[in-house]
């Protein structure tokens, strides 16, 4: 009990506003959150094949953020994870985009199940799938049958890959775009 004193003493120098959680708060809120989390992390783990979205964006004061959300189906259910939020710093040249995208497909151990990659047509964002490729097709030069921008460079330089939408088009893109985000805060949501 006394390291117990001892160590609130201690939070209390480092932050006199931090004030320990109840007991009930711990088991009733926070715990079953981690749970969700972790749940939700072997979700992503059972999947075989995940799809990326990607884009970065600057906020009105400059600060520039990577957000990416993987999208799997496993046993024909259909779900959406964000795997980072992040802010991003420096120059956002294709190099720096794709180690950045490799340290979050690491950290949720998802290197070798993406499929697909969605992002806009930057030439930054083709430039970080080439260099992703690149690395792939070094990393597990056995699979020929899968072909890589590194083997195909026609898979990202088709042209009408990178075309900007059409008006009529734009407002399918944003409903999708809005339901996918929708569906992360509402998930995101009923875990808190």
């Amino acid at each position: 009990m006394k390291t117990l004193c001892s160590f609130l003493v201690i939070l209390g120098y480092i932050d006199p506003k931090f004030k320990v959680p109840a007991r009930h708060l711990i088991m009733g809120k926070y715990i079953p959150q981690l749970t969700e989390q972790l749940n939700e992390a072997l979700q992503i783990e059972a999947a075989s094949h995940i799809s990326l979205t990607m884009d970065i964006w600057t906020d009105r004061r400059t600060h520039a953020y990577l957000g990416m959300t993987a999208h799997t189906s496993v046993n024909f259910v259909p779900d959406t994870y964000l795997l980072a939020f992040d802010s991003f710093t420096g120059s956002h040249t294709g190099i720096r985009i794709s180690q950045k995208v490799e340290h979050v497909l690491s950290r949720h151990n998802l290197k070798s199940k993406v499929s697909v990659i969605v992002c806009d047509n930057a030439s930054n964002m083709k430039k970080a799938i080439e260099v992703l490729a690149d690395v792939k097709a070094e990393e597990t030069p056995d699979q020929a049958n899968n072909q890589t921008v590194g083997q195909n460079p026609d898979l990202v330089d088709d042209d009408t890959l990178w075309e900007d939408i059409t008006v009529e088009n734009q407002a399918e893109v944003d409903a999708i775009c809005c339901y996918i985000a929708v569906t992360v805060l509402l998930k995101r949501c009923k875990a808190c």
